[in-house]
Formats: C-alpha cells, structure tokens, sequence
C-alpha cells in the first residue's frame, strides 16, 4: 500500500499508518476471545478487511452518527490507551472514518454480527505499483 501525501491541517500525516493501526487494535480490543474464530487482517487489491469473532450487541452495519460504543474488553483497551494503541472509547471508528476518506475518498463499513467486520475501500492510487514495470528491467 502506497503512503500518498495526506495533510491534516498544516501537518503531513500517514492516513496509511492511522488507518492501519486503528483496524488492527480493534481486532485485539473488541475480540471475544472466548471464541476459537480466527481474527484475520486481509489486504487486497481494492480494500483491507478485517474480521473477528464479537459479543454481539446488534446486528448489520454502524452508522458512525448514531453509533453508541461498548466496551467489549476492557481490560485489554486499557492496556492499548496505557501504550497508546488506543484513544477514548468510540474514538477508532470515528478516526477510521476520517482517515479513510483522506487515504481513499471513500467511506469504511463497520459491520457488527457473531463476526465483526470492518471494511476499508482503496483507491487506484493507495495500490498502484511504483517505479519500473517488470517488461522495462534489462536483463
């Protein structure tokens, strides 16, 4: 995944690098480790998905504006705050939001059920090969 420039305010950020590290302490601080489901972290061409097992509270997609967080391990999202993996509760999707729609122009899905899903559309550009194709290698 390429880094584009991304500029939050004044300052150059890595929207690549909030994204992900958002994405992957979801997967550790709301898995219900009580379930021998696999958490996985997939890239493809055009997204990244996430998926773990989960104590469901609802079921189908979250609507950042109406979303109501829930602490599904908190002791675990108070090692990740204490480290700094982790802000205030609720605050991850907010911020994958944002991101997201810096990095990509698009919007990410959060979907809750048995297994918790989080989708993140990419762009041509967030995965576009850089420099020389392999037809222009001399050999």
């Amino acid at each position: 995944m390429n880094d584009l420039f991304v500029t939050e305010g004044m300052q150059s950020i890595s929207a690549r690098d909030k994204i992900l590290r958002k994405v992957i302490s979801n997967l550790h601080a709301h898995r219900n480790y009580a379930n021998a489901y696999v958490a996985k972290l997939v890239i493809e061409k055009n997204r990244i998905f996430t998926e773990n097992s989960n104590r469901s509270r609802g079921f189908g997609n979250l609507d950042p504006t109406s979303f109501e967080p829930f602490p599904k391990n908190p002791p675990v999202s108070k090692v990740f705050r204490k480290i700094g993996l982790a802000d205030e509760l609720g605050s991850g999707m907010r911020n994958t939001y944002k991101y997201t729609k810096l990095y990509s122009g698009a919007e990410p899905t959060f979907a809750e059920g048995e297994v918790f899903r989080i989708i993140i559309p990419l762009h041509e550009a967030t995965t576009a090969t850089v420099g020389p194709s392999q037809s222009s290698k001399v050999s």
